[in-house]
């Protein structure tokens, strides 16, 4: 009882539930690929390298709400909470908002689920929104890691993970120029490959981002002389204390 007593969110203050909420970023695409591959498992016909993950909730599939729920509405959630611990370490940066992007289109592409086999020309009006809001997805990871090398570059606990960042966003890039012309046959091993790389970098960030949150890190200011724009909306950062002499330095 007491265990449950300490973890408990309504028994803990937001500086003490934001490092936990940063542990949302390594789940959501773990849980996004790994219900993926379960449940497809168990779909006589269905193949991971050709189906698209869509197809797992289309019309007509068995018990599409499995998915839909199960998949794209879990999945959104937990983009979501995620952004919760982004936003306290960075305030309200683009690489926030890009996050709740992602959370946002996919709730939507489970609401409008896909026309049987998920067919490149949309044939109803749910088939057209769920194309939009899923390639608008994959835009959206695409340009992530992109908006984040902006923003790491600009402060001195994440300028590390700046390099890395604009490599995983150039990849990406060139993974979704790529999609259109290898065919619909590929279109499984496509989005799995997109989805690894970019959920590999998000949870490489998101342990560094619980780590820096346990340790209050979000006071931290940016670098001099380094584009700030990003960090235009972060927490202001309170004037560094003399420990034995308590002055102000």
């Amino acid at each position: 009882m007491g265990v449950l007593h300490t973890i408990s969110p309504m028994n803990a203050s937001p500086r003490a539930i934001a490092p936990r909420l940063a542990l949302f970023g390594i789940l959501t695409p773990i849980w996004l690929l790994g219900f993926a591959t379960v449940l497809g498992a168990t779909r006589a016909g269905y193949d991971p390298f050709r189906n698209a993950i869509s197809e797992l909730g289309a019309d007509g599939s068995p018990n599409p709400l499995v998915w839909q729920i199960g998949g794209f509405a879990v999945a959104a959630t937990l983009e979501l909470v995620y952004a919760f611990a982004l936003l306290r370490e960075f305030g309200r940066a683009w690489l926030v908002w890009l996050t709740v992007a992602i959370s946002i289109l996919l709730f939507a592409s489970g609401s409008a689920p896909c026309d049987p086999g998920c067919p490149a020309m949309p044939a109803s009006g749910k088939m057209a929104i769920h194309a939009f809001a899923g390639l608008s997805v994959f835009a959206s990871m695409m340009l992530l890691p992109i908006v984040g090398w902006r923003t790491f570059r600009a402060r001195s606990a994440w300028v590390g993970f700046a390099s890395g960042s604009l490599g995983v966003g150039v990849v990406l890039t060139v993974l979704f120029a790529i999609g259109p012309v290898l065919g619909p046959d590929r279109i499984g091993i496509w989005q799995r490959t997109f989805l690894t790389i970019f959920g590999t970098s998000q949870g490489v960030v998101a342990w560094r981002l619980h780590g820096r949150l346990q340790h209050g890190g979000h006071l931290e200011t940016a670098i001099p002389g380094r584009d700030r724009s990003a960090d235009r909306y972060a927490a202001p950062t309170p004037p560094a204390r003399d420990r034995k002499e308590g002055t102000v330095q």
